[in-house]
């Protein structure tokens, strides 16, 4: 009998853990801003953008440091699966060289790259400061966490005013998550289920290139399989989204926007799918495999693709 219960116990705690989201603990954007990590980069049409510098925050900055490996710890201890957000970016700098000579279009910011190459379900953007009380630290933070494929918030946890007192920065701060988690952790679980049942919202995008030959009223396929371009790309898109739900916001010759368009969260094998990866399966592959039309991708963000019909191939 307590062979029995005991295996009850384990399955009940797997079927939990599987359904947990992945987690990475990410700096707010407006914590390296205040902070002075940022850098220019030079925009290819000439001028600059400013952007986060998360190389300076995490070489310079042994706060954030402390801050995100004891947020993350505790998300650990919880049985979260977690990816490491500095790791990722050292795996993205290694690929720069590759990434220089690609020539795939993108519209994505180092962020975006790192969370495309992470594919976490959920960042936990952290904002926080330090003052001194008494000659010790003291420490406000708040936690928002983030769907990391749509940005929709999910949940916020604010901490104001933890006194240091001789403890140590990291379980002050680790301790004051796990004493909130409860309720915040309902908040994750409740979003990651709905977006398993009824899928993640995306955004796809079909247009042609300036020198296309045709547009997407253009009759294409054989007897009972031939239709407009267009009405194919909306059949499969209506074919493979969870519950046959999208909708579509611009439909013109030359374009079509389809917004909502709700993609499994998870392929065939059981791993993580976004956007890309699933617009790339379902259309393009079917274009260029049975209808001979090439087409091109760029990413936009983690659940916003375009996709450039070219012509024939």
């Amino acid at each position: 009998m307590k062979y029995l219960f005991l295996s009850i116990t384990l399955f009940i705690s797997g079927s939990v853990l599987a359904q947990k989201p992945s987690i990475m603990t990410v700096p707010a954007d407006i914590y390296l801003n205040k902070n002075g990590y940022t850098t220019e980069v030079s925009l290819g049409g000439g001028g600059s953008q400013t952007v986060p510098d998360y190389e300076a925050l995490f070489l310079n900055d042994r706060y954030a440091r402390t801050m995100i490996t004891a947020i993350s710890s505790a998300f650990q201890d919880a049985d979260y699966p977690l990816t490491d957000f500095e790791a990722q970016l050292k795996r993205l700098q290694s690929r720069s060289v590759e990434m220089s000579v690609s020539d795939r279009q993108s519209q994505q910011s180092v962020r975006d790259m790192i969370l495309s190459q992470a594919k976490a379900d959920i960042i936990l953007d952290v904002d926080f400061f330090v003052e001194s009380q008494m000659g010790a630290p003291s420490i406000s933070f708040t936690i928002n966490a983030i769907d990391s494929y749509t940005s929709m918030a999910i949940a916020s946890l604010t901490q104001t005013g933890l006194p240091g007192g001789g403890t140590p920065m990291s379980t002050l701060v680790k301790e004051a998550v796990v004493q909130n988690m409860p309720l915040f952790e309902q908040k994750l679980i409740n979003h990651f289920m709905d977006i398993k049942e009824n899928g993640r919202s995306g955004i796809i995008e079909i247009t042609l290139s300036e020198d296309a030959p045709f547009d997407l009223e253009e009759y294409v396929g054989e007897g009972d399989d031939e239709d407009e371009i267009g009405l194919v790309i909306r059949e499969l898109i209506k074919r493979n989204t969870i519950n046959n739900v999208y909708r579509i916001s611009t439909s013109t010759r030359t374009m079509i926007i389809f917004e909502d368009v709700r993609v499994p969260i998870y392929d065939e094998e059981g791993l993580p799918l976004d956007v890309e990866t699933w617009a790339n399966r379902i259309i393009v592959r079917t274009l260029r495999r049975d209808y001979n039309i090439d087409v091109r991708r760029e990413s936009i963000g983690l659940s916003h693709v375009r996709l450039i019909i070219m012509g024939d191939r």
